[in-house]
């Protein structure tokens, strides 16, 4: 049993009703520290064992179990603030598509290609808890090396952290394109012949009318939204899935799971994304403000 020097986790900050701004921005504070502390407290864990638990000097332990009962009420507390928080005595509008995305993390989960898979499993992605070199490697702890589930959530901020850690963008004048990895060209050639057969794209027209066209995908240069691509090519449409499949999918099991990696994936990159701004402000305070602005788009 591994000892914890830091105290055991806290319980889930409750929210009160009718926040106004002010005090909405300081929730988002508290619960920005609160994950940042979970997320550590999920980085230790999952370097253990699956029978292993932390132990701290009152008597408590906190294992796999426990992570995600905490895990879960924090989602509670995202939720609970989208639907408690009025603006002006005026509920928030609803987004204009009627629908829109739920509060807390997306776990619609996914398979990937045989070939995704084998890629994430000896990816450099560095270790699962950046302030710890230690720590279990993060593609280790990951569903997609192992068994391909992920979720598309999940995909984006880990394809931040690859091309981070892999130094992939090599013009330090055009730091939006990137150049593939030797373990992507072992992996992606289909992908690659996929994506260079598309249909030329354009970007939106100009104030002149004028549509440029979209940069074609080549491996020695290419942009993020190729990377969104390269999952695009490589995720299993659920209509091809066999029943097994699917039911790994819908089992709660792997759905907290997912939600669990989700939120490590998701502390990791904005550690990543932290250290490259400079870090002028506290990473609580960092994390705090892409809260509010991921909250401010979903809004629209």
């Amino acid at each position: 049993m591994a000892t914890a020097a830091a105290s055991p986790p806290a319980e889930a900050i409750r929210n009160p009703l009718n926040l106004k701004p002010k005090e909405f921005g300081e929730k988002l504070d508290q619960l920005a520290k609160h994950q940042n502390n979970l997320q550590k407290l999920s980085a230790k864990v999952y370097s253990l064992g699956k029978t292993q638990r932390l132990q701290y000097p009152n008597g408590q332990t906190v294992g796999r179990k426990e992570l995600r009962s905490l895990n879960s009420q924090f989602v509670k507390e995202i939720k609970d603030l989208k639907k408690n928080y009025t603006a002006h005595g005026k509920r928030l509008r609803k987004p204009r598509s009627g629908k829109g995305k739920k509060a807390g993390f997306s776990v619609n989960g996914i398979f990937v290609s045989d070939n995704m898979r084998e890629f994430f499993k000896t990816a450099n992605l560095g270790p699962s808890d950046p302030l710890n070199p230690a720590s279990a490697p993060l593609n280790s702890v990951l569903s997609v090396g192992i068994n391909g589930t992920t979720t598309h959530g999940i995909m984006t901020p880990l394809w931040n952290i690859y091309i981070y850690m892999n130094k992939m963008q090599k013009d330090p004048q055009n730091k939006q394109y990137n150049t593939a990895t030797a373990e992507m060209n072992r992996y992606f050639q289909d992908t690659y012949r996929t994506l260079e057969a598309m249909d030329q794209r354009y970007f939106k027209a100009d104030k002149h009318g004028v549509r440029k066209p979209i940069p074609k995908f080549h491996p020695d240069r290419f942009r993020f939204a190729n990377v969104q691509q390269i999952v695009s090519v490589n995720s299993i449409k659920k209509k091809d899935l066999d029943p097994q499949r699917l039911a790994i999918l819908e089992d709660p099991v792997t759905k907290t799971r997912l939600q669990e990696e989700q939120a490590l994936v998701s502390h990791v990159n904005d550690h990543y994304r932290w250290v490259k701004s400079g870090m002028k402000k506290t990473f609580a305070q960092f994390r705090a403000d892409e809260i509010a602005k991921k909250e401010k788009r979903r809004r629209g």
